[in-house]
């Protein structure tokens, strides 16, 4: 299920934000490739206020962590590569976190259902015996 507002999760710190935006507000990475794009910011320059650690955002003044990042791709190509949107479209949208798996992670889940229910069955028949 692709998500056509274009909203995805960070890879490092799960914030969620539209994809597009030049680094993630609430690490600074490159929401494709994971480099630092913003420096480490955690106090408004402008009031001195910490800034949320999830939307990036002062709760006084409304400046945001990274708006004053210049307006230039990532090494990756990010933002401006419209294969890459897609990819992170495909990869990272939250319509892959409202009650459907990502295809590659269902085997995973099955696994480890399987696993855990036969630790549970070796557990309890050890106390049947």
């Amino acid at each position: 299920m692709t998500n056509q507002q274009g909203i995805i999760n960070c890879v490092d710190c799960t914030v969620f934000f539209k994809v597009g935006r030049l680094a993630c507000p609430g690490c600074g990475r490159c929401p494709n490739c994971g480099q630092l794009r913003i420096s480490e910011l955690n106090q408004c320059p402008d009031c001195d206020v910490g800034l949320c650690h999830a939307c990036g955002r002062c709760t006084a003044c409304d400046f945001e962590r990274g708006q004053d990042l210049v307006d230039a791709p990532c090494h990756c190509g990010y933002p401006n590569d419209p294969d890459t949107l897609d990819d992170l479209r495909e990869r990272r949208s939250i319509g892959n976190f409202q009650g459907t798996l990502p295809s590659d992670s269902h085997g995973m889940t099955t696994w480890l259902l399987i696993t855990t229910g036969v630790i549970l069955a070796i557990t309890f028949a050890k106390f049947l015996l």
